[in-house]
């Protein structure tokens, strides 16, 4: 989630170093250009980001080994889970971690098709490997807290008595906010203000699933809701977090 337009600099493709520069978005720079293994790379930055999103995300839900998570606790590991990717892996990637920003990102040009549709699978496998994990390291009563094998830990469902909807707005509003912060990051204006980009970002996640968390569980994000609904079988409503999030995404670059 920190920009997506990438270059090799000169110096670096001279000495054949294979570090991309992390660019925001300009009318100069549309698309990525970057050697077959530097895109690699960045494949793998985003599976690895969302990985993280999700690991240590569910894991602050679970509600054992002593430990009772508040919806604030959650929040912040969400944001904070952004925050330790985009500062480890977003230099190489641009950090999008959410298939709604990298949509939001091949609607600004800023990133091509193929590669768009790659870094949308590498999120959906980062989420599969991240849950699966957290599954594999924790006892089945703290994966399925109500006893029911399809209620999984972190799977997203719209609250009781919350009607689809209302669910379906909650995403896309929420959503559409989100990808509105990201596009003032990729604006060319903030280029000299991106260090504290991965803050900035984290920040933005978690004060947006804390207030989505109540009637959405405030995904923001098909990638985050993929990996919980494969390993618990849970797809109800499942639709809303990939269509709203989307669609929330992309009508906000488009407008902007």
């Amino acid at each position: 989630m920190t920009a997506d337009s990438f270059t090799l600099s000169a110096d670096r493709a001279k000495s054949g170093e294979t570090a991309v520069n992390v660019e925001p978005l300009s009318d100069q720079t549309h698309s990525m250009k970057l050697s077959g293994f530097d895109k690699i790379c960045a494949i793998i930055a985003e599976l690895i980001g969302v990985f993280l999103l999700v690991f240590i995300g569910c894991m602050s839900c679970v509600d054992k080994f002593g430990v009772t998570p508040i919806h604030l606790h959650i929040a912040l590991a969400f944001g904070l889970a952004i925050m330790v990717g985009a500062q480890s892996v977003g230099h190489i990637s641009g950090g999008h971690f959410n298939p709604a920003v990298t949509v939001a990102a091949m609607i600004h040009r800023g990133i091509d098709v193929p590669m768009g549709l790659a870094y949308i699978a590498a999120q959906l496998v980062g989420s599969v490997l991240g849950y699966g994990l957290l599954k594999a390291i924790s006892t089945n009563e703290a994966m399925f807290p109500n006893g029911e094998e399809n209620v999984g830990l972190c799977v997203t469902m719209p609250a009781t008595g919350l009607g689809i909807i209302q669910a379906f707005f909650v995403e896309f509003t929420c959503t559409g906010i989100l990808v509105l912060a990201i596009c003032g990051i990729w604006d060319p204006r903030n280029k000299k203000h991106t260090d504290s980009t991965p803050l900035r970002a984290g920040l933005t996640v978690a004060v947006l699933v804390l207030i989505a968390g109540p009637y959405t569980g405030g995904s923001l994000n098909p990638a985050r809701s993929f990996g919980p609904a494969v390993w618990s079988g849970d797809w109800a409503n499942n639709w809303i977090y990939w269509i709203a999030p989307t669609l929330g995404g992309a009508v906000v670059s488009l407008v902007i």
